[in-house]
């Protein structure tokens, strides 16, 4: 189950921008007090376009994309009556996408399409771990475990279109790609420790 919005505006000739959101909403079924500290799940992407005509009669184009996951869940766990183990599971993952592009145009014969791309996936797990105890109301330490992946992406291209006197097109161009990786970067803390 989601709802979500949609616009656009579109000036011929001249230029255009477009926004679009959407939410999942199963989780505004629950309860709040289940979506605080038992069950929650949810998702949401939003995402804008806007492009314009320069006076020179090249085009540029501006996107923007992000999107979201996250599932949470606790359980609670009695020990021996006298103690309970509450332990909370996160998941979340989501994505961030931008880009550049320009479009040139030199004559009729010759064009040309320059653009610059940036994308950037994460996702965390994380635990945490809550000893209560009626013999000891002080409480004892919050362990809270999180462990992080994610790729970068960098990319830079340029595109040349050359049509030729027999209406041949000739194309060419050039292309840089750069990722970074994060396999797992795991961090453990505690509080009131």
């Amino acid at each position: 189950l989601a709802a979500g919005i949609n616009f656009r505006s579109i000036v011929k000739d001249t230029s255009y921008f477009t926004f679009s959101a959407r939410r999942s909403y199963i989780d505004q079924l629950l309860t709040s007090d289940s979506r605080e500290n038992s069950l929650n799940a949810y998702l949401y992407d939003i995402q804008a376009n806007y492009g314009k005509y320069l006076k020179n009669g090249d085009m540029l184009h501006l996107s923007l994309m992000h999107s979201k996951d996250k599932y949470f869940q606790s359980q609670a766990y009695p020990d021996s009556g006298i103690t309970e183990i509450v332990r909370e599971l996160n998941l979340s993952w989501g994505n961030f996408l931008a880009s550049a592009k320009y479009d040139q145009i030199f004559s009729k014969q010759l064009t040309a399409e320059h653009s610059v791309h940036f994308s950037n996936f994460g996702s965390t797990l994380g635990f945490q771990w809550l000893l209560v105890s009626q013999q000891n109301p002080k409480g004892f330490p919050t362990v809270n475990e999180s462990q992080r992946r994610g790729i970068r992406e960098y990319i830079a291209q340029s595109n040349w279109t050359y049509v030729m006197e027999n209406n041949t097109d000739l194309i060419f161009g050039a292309q840089t790609n750069v990722k970074t990786y994060r396999p797992n970067y795991t961090s453990i803390t505690a509080i009131n420790y």
